[in-house]
């Protein structure tokens, strides 16, 4: 079974997390691998963040929290599941995003970049990752 990256394991950590604890020492895999997560989460959690205010704009009542599981050919080829999607609203998992941001070098992702990370899924810099010791974003940028 493929692993879902916004969906974290029993001890609280997204493949995001593993990503960047297991490729330390190959700065290139690392790069590569982080650079597509990050994006990629950051992309699907910016579009259920604004769903979610779209359907509060309109009065419709928002079903965010949607625990079924749908195979639908509407994935964009993307194979983005509809399965626990409460997950990509979750202040965690958008704050991990930032804190993995962090880690890139402005050569690969812009603090320009970064800083819209920060707005669009409304991180919390201060929010601690638990894989790396508690550390924050603001730990990593300053690094």
């Amino acid at each position: 079974m493929q692993a879902i990256e916004y969906i974290p394991d029993e001890f609280g950590n997204l493949p995001l997390d593993y990503a960047g604890v297991f490729y330390k020492d190959d700065v290139k895999k690392m790069t590569d691998v982080m650079l597509y997560l990050i994006k990629r989460m950051w992309r699907n959690c910016k579009n259920k963040i604004n769903f979610i205010y779209d359907n509060k704009k309109e009065g419709l009542e928002s079903i965010h929290k949607q625990h079924a599981i749908v195979n639908d050919d509407k994935s964009n080829g993307d194979h983005f599941p509809h399965f626990c999607q409460e997950f990509l609203i979750n202040p965690i998992t958008r704050s991990t995003v930032l804190y993995w941001a962090c880690q890139l070098p402005e050569s690969v992702l812009s603090w320009y970049d970064v800083k819209r990370i920060y707005l669009d899924l409304q991180a919390y810099p201060e929010c601690p990752n638990l894989i790396e010791a508690g550390k924050t974003s603001f730990h990593k940028a300053a690094i």
